[in-house]
């Protein structure tokens, strides 16, 4: 009769904790485009899915034209007819140089003033309707 009774209180300490913590169902996700008949994916257990193979970021070819201010032409990501955003950032012979003057002897910040000549500045052209990056101009390449 005690196993019994042990049988029984084991059943609904089971049945207590499956109540609390069941998953309710999730509603099914809206398929953005009805009129297609799409079946819901299938979810994948962790050690079902493929290993993850790093990205690596890679700086497009720069079409030719590009140079130190903004230019038209169509982006390879969107297809839009744009002007390229520009963004100036200093390159690497503006970077040595700022070193080689201050190991010279270049006081009082002379050193940095590499840092504000426009032809020392690397010129990275973006796409402004997509945001991908269309290419870079390199200055004075080493």
């Amino acid at each position: 009769m005690q196993n019994a009774s042990h049988h029984q209180h084991h059943d609904e300490i089971i049945s207590d904790f499956k109540s609390r913590f069941t998953v309710p169902p999730q509603p099914q996700p809206l398929t953005p485009f009805p009129h297609m008949n799409t079946a819901p994916q299938q979810l994948l257990l962790e050690e079902e899915l493929p290993p993850l193979q790093p990205v690596l970021p890679t700086t497009p070819p720069s079409p030719p034209g590009l140079g130190s201010t903004n230019v038209r032409l169509t982006c390879r990501y969107c297809r839009n007819e744009i002007q390229t955003i520009i963004e100036k950032k200093p390159s690497m012979v503006a970077w040595i140089s700022v070193g080689v003057i201050a190991i010279c002897g270049g006081i009082f910040g002379c050193c940095l003033i590499p840092l504000c000549v426009d032809s020392c500045m690397d010129t990275y052209h973006t796409c402004p309707t997509c945001g991908a990056p269309v290419g870079k101009y390199k200055a004075l390449d080493l």
